[in-house]
């Protein structure tokens, strides 16, 4: 929740999105069904195979997304408001790009 959170003020500070928008979204968090995934040693695995072209943070959402796929027959994608990591030649699972 916090790496979201920062992320909105970062778009709202540079002005790419509204004060309005920032609230909405602040609001609609704690509605998102969150759950804990702790990192397991395969995953420490991926993230660094992943190390040229991503960092550690977002080789991690990577990573998850690629063992969640797994665990659950393909039925998971990684969406992100950041569209470096969406078109990373790096990213082999699938990718949501977020417009805000």
């Amino acid at each position: 929740m916090l790496e979201v959170s920062s992320a909105i003020r970062g778009l709202v500070l540079r002005n790419e999105a509204s004060a309005d928008w920032a609230e909405h979204m602040h609001r609609s968090l704690s509605a998102l069904p969150v759950v804990r995934e702790s990192v397991t040693h395969p995953m420490l695995v991926r993230i660094w195979e992943l190390h040229n072209n991503l960092t550690p943070y977002d080789a991690a959402y990577v990573a998850l997304t690629e063992r969640l796929q797994a665990e659950y027959g393909g039925q998971c994608v990684l969406a992100t408001a950041d569209a470096r990591l969406a078109n990373s030649s790096a990213v082999v699972c699938p990718t949501e790009l977020l417009i805000y």
